[in-house]
């Protein structure tokens, strides 16, 4: 599930990249509301597991949200946003 905490002057948003993140979804409208809602006194910083962007040629599927999430990031002037790892399959150790 999605949720928010505050930690001195940062406001941390937790997203689940598991879950619909589409314009229009649950996720993404409590996630709109959230960034309508923040004070701006504080650094917005979205936290998600799923990177937006990759090193990997082929888009995975969970890319279907890229687009409207960027939108909305940028919209709301969003501070950061830290991910998780890509798992690449074609880089070879060194």
């Amino acid at each position: 599930m999605w949720q928010f905490v505050d930690v001195g002057a940062a406001h941390f948003i937790l997203l689940d990249s598991n879950l619909d993140l589409k314009a229009n979804s649950k996720q993404y409208l409590w996630l709109e509301s959230e960034l309508k809602t923040t004070s701006r006194n504080k650094f917005l910083i979205v936290l998600l597991h799923h990177p937006l962007f990759s090193a990997e040629g082929a888009q995975p599927e969970w890319f279907d949200y890229k687009e409207d999430l960027l939108s909305l990031l940028e919209k709301y002037k969003v501070d950061a946003v830290i991910t998780g790892h890509d798992h690449n399959s074609s880089f070879a150790p060194i």
